[in-house]
């Protein structure tokens, strides 16, 4: 936060000035910003690796999606290679529910050996 002299906050305040009359001074307040980290384990990808946002921005876990606010992020398994099937399992998430400092959100995968039925 700093002090003005003047409501357009461009004349910040001289606190050496002597003061031989009333005055009038005006806050402007700055609004913290946090970066969330999001990253995931070996088998996935996110969409985005990091987001900036205001202080008690909200964040939401719906399956693979997390928003942040207004973004969007989501966890993509990897594409099967012919012995493994991937697939998304959670979000690690030390953040909470409203953004308080920064933080990291994680997505976690798991891998499946791939198995086929042959019928004779």
């Amino acid at each position: 936060m700093n002090w003005y002299s003047d409501s357009d906050f461009t004349q910040l305040y001289n606190w050496n000035n002597l003061v031989e009359s009333d005055i009038t001074l005006y806050a402007k307040w700055n609004i913290r910003n946090y970066v969330v980290t999001i990253n995931s384990t070996s088998y996935g990808t996110v969409s985005t690796s990091s987001v900036t946002k205001p202080y008690e921005t909200e964040i939401v876990i719906d399956g693979n999606k997390v928003t942040i606010g207004d973004v969007e992020v989501t966890a993509t398994p990897s594409p099967s290679n012919g012995n493994y099937v991937y697939k998304f399992d959670s979000w690690t998430n030390n953040c909470g529910d409203t953004l308080t400092s920064p933080c990291t959100i994680k997505a976690n995968f798991s891998s499946q050996v791939a198995s086929a039925t042959f019928m004779p």
